[in-house]
């Protein structure tokens, strides 16, 4: 059954986002917070949603939260493809969620949409985001856009990496596991510039290894 939900969202799912725009957008959110707040799953939505566009990663994806994250995916594209204005709260709202998955779809949407990735570009560029859970989407919208950043923009991204710390129980940063970090991150955007490919090499080579 839960196969058959997911093919109907596939066909229907923009097309409910058209016709129902917010309407819509907000059914499924109630949803979406309803399960994974009494599952208490939104923390590590990461683990069985890895990636809010389709990905090989997403292996369960036929369970009941994934088949919501797929629906509110594809009705905030449809609400989008009509009414990007209107959709815009909506993106807000998710953004400012204290769910992490809200977090989580609206990057995506954001990354996937040229306006809306100039939109909320200052907004994304926010150390609240920058954690294991959204590390997804966040490194796929560095990825995507960082070389549109302004100047000043590409200085907040190295200040906010080079802020990141792995601490020990005792409250000691550990060097190796906050440079693998902070190399994670740089990885996005390492291709784009030599400063940047330097400092990647730098993290990887303190931590002792090139993420992938």
């Amino acid at each position: 059954k839960r196969h058959y939900a997911m093919k109907l969202v596939e066909r229907s799912g923009k097309r409910v986002g058209q016709y129902f725009k917010k309407d819509a957008v907000d059914l499924i959110g109630g949803r979406i917070s309803d399960l994974v707040t009494a599952l208490e799953k939104d923390k590590w939505s990461s683990v069985w949603q890895p990636a809010i566009e389709d990905h090989e990663q997403n292996k369960h994806h036929h369970d009941t939260e994934n088949v919501l994250v797929l629906a509110m995916r594809e009705a905030l594209l449809g609400f989008v493809n009509v009414s990007p204005d209107e959709a815009k709260i909506s993106i807000e709202n998710l953004l400012n969620s204290e769910l992490e998955v809200f977090q989580r779809i609206a990057i995506h949407i954001a990354t996937v949409c040229d306006e809306l990735s100039k939109e909320f570009r200052v907004q994304i560029l926010s150390d609240r985001y920058f954690s294991s859970n959204l590390r997804h989407e966040v490194w796929v919208f560095l990825n995507t856009w960082y070389p549109e950043f302004e100047t000043e923009e590409k200085s907040r991204v190295m200040t906010i990496i080079d802020n990141l710390k792995q601490f020990d129980n005792e409250g000691n940063v550990l060097e190796g596991p906050r440079a693998y970090e902070q190399a994670c991150w740089v990885a996005a955007i390492c291709e784009y510039g030599e400063e940047e490919r330097e400092l990647y090499d730098l993290l990887s080579g303190v931590a002792r290894a090139k993420p992938e």
